[in-house]
């Protein structure tokens, strides 16, 4: 991309911009899990906007909802999904008694699909109550994981291991419509109608084509090898390839964006105004921006957060943009938090 010679590491903190760590429960009020159960690697966003869902990995699993905004910056602990070792994707939807979520989880027993609601958060700390709703099975899928779900009106589209299922909605049930078969990174299957995006499964990117109305499917470039990380935005998407080259498809076209020295490459994301941000490192997490000029990444150092208490961030497996251009991220390490950065606002992000 112009440049041979990689910049040395930024052996330094973060300190353009500002980052916030969340602790996985409501501290004076509540515990969190287990230290080995709160290794956040997927991220999800409610309906609403309002919430932020963590996905742990661990020897159980669990599903931590967290409200950042306004006067809560607590999680709760929604708990686990009968018999679930993994927790693979969410979808969240308005109902007029909360939000409902579908869960898809892998077990000893395969996928299976369930149904809960957020927890009510009340209104402040004097009325803090969390009305927990069990988890329910609505359905099992006839393979071992679901990697990811998408929803269209009242149509939800989930895949794994290669297969394809279309579910219906009906009310708070599911019932499964067809399978299909992915045939890897060649398939075509239309969905029409959805106004939002969360997947990142690079095989399906085919098959979601047209909820991004930037051209044909078979227009898609796709590489030889999956890459390291992959974000989707509303006008296409952004990926990094096995030797750290970062890449933008947007409008139809795929051009350069930069180049992060470090590898691997945990997680990436696109902000609204084009900077590209993602956490990489063998061991200790380095931030990058790739902001307007094509070359090598800008190191910002090691996230460290020294608002409310002192963490360094370490791991991150997972990263989203909020409604306000702040970047949340997943860390995946020990009594892992929700870290949220705020951006520098000026035009380079530096």
């Amino acid at each position: 991309m112009g440049i041979d010679t990689p910049p040395p590491v930024n052996g330094d903190f973060v300190n353009v911009g500002t980052f916030l760590a969340i602790p996985p429960c409501f501290p004076g009020v509540s515990l969190p899990p287990p230290a080995d159960e709160t290794r956040a690697h997927r991220l999800f966003q409610s309906a609403s906007g309002r919430d932020f869902f963590a996905a742990t990995r661990g020897p159980v699993p669990h599903l931590l909802q967290f409200r950042p905004k306004g006067t809560y910056g607590f999680a709760v602990d929604l708990g686990t999904p009968p018999s679930a070792t993994e927790i693979t994707a969410l979808l969240s939807r308005a109902m007029p008694d909360g939000e409902m979520l579908h869960v898809a989880c892998t077990g000893a027993e395969g996928a299976r699909i369930y149904r809960s609601f957020t927890a009510c958060l009340g209104h402040g700390i004097q009325e803090w109550h969390a009305a927990l709703r069990p988890f329910k099975q609505v359905l099992a899928l006839p393979v071992a994981s679901i990697d990811g779900m998408v929803e269209s009106g009242t149509r939800i589209f989930a895949w794994g291991e290669g297969m394809g299922f279309f579910l219906n909605r009906n009310g708070m049930e599911l019932a499964l419509e067809k399978t299909v078969p992915m045939g890897g990174a060649h398939a075509v299957v239309k969905i029409y109608g959805a106004d939002h995006l969360l997947s990142r499964e690079w095989e399906l990117m085919p098959i979601l084509w047209d909820l991004l109305e930037i051209g044909p499917a078979e227009k898609l470039p796709i590489p030889a090898s999956p890459p390291q990380a992959l974000h989707v935005f509303l006008e296409g998407f952004v990926f990094a390839d096995e030797e750290g080259r970062i890449f933008e498809w947007s409008q139809g076209v795929l051009g350069p964006r930069g180049r992060i020295p470090l590898m691997p490459i945990h997680a990436l994301c696109r902000l609204p105004d084009g900077r590209i941000y993602a956490s990489a490192g063998p061991d200790i997490a380095h931030w990058y921006v790739i902001a307007e000029e094509v070359g090598w990444a800008r190191d910002l150092g090691v996230p460290v957060s020294t608002l409310t208490t002192r963490r360094y961030g370490l791991r991150f497996s997972d990263l989203i943009v909020g409604s306000d251009g702040e970047v949340l991220a997943a860390e995946d390490d020990r009594n892992g938090h929700l870290w949220i950065y705020f951006p520098a606002l000026n035009e380079k992000g530096c």
